[in-house]
């Protein structure tokens, strides 16, 4: 709810931010896919993995992904519209509304798929990457003391559950945004203000929370932490 006193302003913010919102989220989602990606490689190739190549290879799918997502979220500013509050004419909304059925189908379709995508891409490179680590482990044992597949991934899968989990984390922390966004219900009472508004920011705790999503489980990430808090309190 914003006070309306200049009405170009409002129409810039309100279809700008909303833009933005959206295009930045699902931009660190498909990076975190990517890194997750790029993360299996390295253990496939080993020693035969080319770093160089590596970099620019990010460097060109950054501005990629970028100009894809653009795309994909170039309709938000055409979808955003100001209201005059009925009932307070002093207030402006800043609303949603599509052309037809099926542009608003095409703009759910576009979400499912941002959040689905990145998580399903990390879910399925973390199984290949625990896969071949026990793969690679399973081979290095020889002779009757060999243990078995299951045990070998049993214990790659503890070890690196945090990869699967910080995802899981993301994708739950994501459903209240993309609800609210597929919904099209009219907030007539104040409780539903309050949880509208709860569900909307709670989508961006990730993006707030990256200590305790993704380092704060990691023991690699969280052993480094620790060792960069002790540094940093010689020099204080």
């Amino acid at each position: 709810m914003i006070l309306s006193n200049n009405r170009i302003q409002l129409l810039f913010l309100c279809q700008c931010l909303e833009f933005g919102l959206t295009l930045f989220p699902n931009l660190s989602n498909w990076l975190s896919a990517c890194v997750s990606v790029e993360r299996t490689y390295v253990v496939s190739y080993g020693t035969f993995f080319n770093r160089k190549k590596s970099v620019r290879a990010a460097k060109l799918l950054c501005i990629t992904l970028l100009i894809v997502l653009g795309g994909m979220t170039v309709h938000e500013p055409m979808t955003h519209y100001l209201i005059e509050d009925p009932r307070l004419g002093r207030y402006t909304w800043c609303v949603t509304k599509f052309s037809s059925t099926q542009s608003q189908k095409l703009a759910s379709i576009l979400s499912i798929i941002n959040l689905i995508g990145p998580f399903l891409i990390n879910l399925f490179s973390m199984s290949a990457l625990i896969f071949i680590i026990t793969r690679k482990k399973l081979n290095l044992h020889t002779g009757n003391s060999r243990p078995s597949f299951i045990s070998i991934l049993y214990q790659q899968m503890n070890h690196y559950k945090h990869f699967i989990i910080s995802p899981a984390i993301l994708i739950f922390l994501a459903l209240p945004r993309l609800i609210i966004s597929l919904g099209s219900l009219c907030i007539d009472t104040s409780w539903r203000n309050y949880v509208f508004l709860t569900g909307y920011f709670i989508s961006f705790v990730p993006f707030m929370a990256t200590l305790f999503i993704f380092i704060i489980p990691a023991p690699i990430y969280r052993d480094e932490l620790e060792l960069s808090l002790k540094r940093i309190r010689k020099y204080i």
